[in-house]
């Protein structure tokens, strides 16, 4: 689908190097725009344990792989964001729900910056994607506002 887009020597779908979160090169893909993250798929077998797709880098065109360990996080950065209610200030208790149908988590907003906001989550939460919607409730599960995964 993505061919039909963009043009055939674009770099998110030209090869480039496939490594290890220590920067290991272990083979090549065939565009970036063909992963995401936590995507186990297509991705060369031979290690230890089941290798993901644990980060993305346009800029260098990698595809970072690792252990499914490596793709919980504790910190969501939301850009863009789209207040419904009054906008939160660090320390306030929020739910962040980074994925649809995945439940929303508590979290503790730390910084606002513009239209950006950093919550650090009580527990870890898999495949925090860039490029994503997240959403922000209240405490009694009240919609307060939502943006994209940075």
């Amino acid at each position: 689908m993505l061919e039909r887009h963009l043009p055939a020597d674009a770099p998110a779908l030209t090869p480039g190097p496939l490594v290890t979160a220590g920067g290991a090169v272990v083979g090549e893909h065939a565009g970036f725009a063909r992963y995401t993250i936590g995507q186990r798929r297509g991705l060369p077998g031979g290690f230890r344990e089941p290798m993901y797709v644990v980060a993305i880098r346009p800029e260098t065109r990698e595809v970072v792989i690792g252990s499914g360990d490596e793709l919980f996080g504790h910190t969501v950065t939301l850009g863009e964001v789209n207040w419904l209610a009054e906008p939160r200030a660090p320390g306030d208790g929020v739910l962040m729900q980074c994925r649809y149908r995945a439940p929303a988590v508590p979290g503790r907003v730390r910084e606002v910056t513009g239209g950006t906001i950093a919550v650090d989550l009580a527990q870890p939460v898999r495949a925090i994607t860039p490029g994503q919607s997240g959403a922000l409730y209240d405490p009694d599960g009240r919609l307060l506002g939502g943006g994209v995964i940075a």
